[in-house]
């Protein structure tokens, strides 16, 4: 019987042992190649115990107030693998976000492109097409 991984909001609250991926914020760049194997950055996370970032690129959503992340795809064979091997230990995957929402920033690449002479010329380019 196939088994098929559900995104929900808990029922329980997390476990001493359970995993908790906790979404901080998400800041867009210039240019960053997406992460190959996601779920390997995540594994790679947990048994260090220390912060991660997950690298893709936004794939255009059909309501423009919502973005839509990837990287936690319930159809991605790897992402099921790292669950269903948590899950083989005894422990939930939670994956968690501020209440307040997730913070929506420009990265310091962004910043300096901004603020770059060619940045700068962009800027003038889009203040001189709206006014026409």
């Amino acid at each position: 019987m196939e088994e098929k991984l559900i995104l929900h909001k808990p029922i329980t609250k997390p476990g001493k042992d359970d995993i908790i991926l906790r979404l901080t914020d998400m800041q867009f760049h210039m240019k960053l190649d997406a992460t190959e194997n996601p779920a390997k950055r995540i594994e790679h996370a947990i048994d260090n115990n220390k912060p991660g970032r997950i690298y893709t690129s936004l794939s255009t959503p059909s309501n423009p107030n919502e973005i839509q992340t990837p990287f936690f795809n319930a159809d991605d064979p790897e992402f099921q693998k790292l669950v269903k091997k948590y899950r083989d230990q005894g422990k939930r995957v939670f994956i968690m976000q501020p209440k307040s929402g997730l913070p929506i920033k420009q990265s310091k690449d962004v910043e300096e492109f901004i603020n770059s002479k060619k940045g700068k010329r962009l800027l003038r380019k889009l203040n001189k097409d709206k006014s026409k």
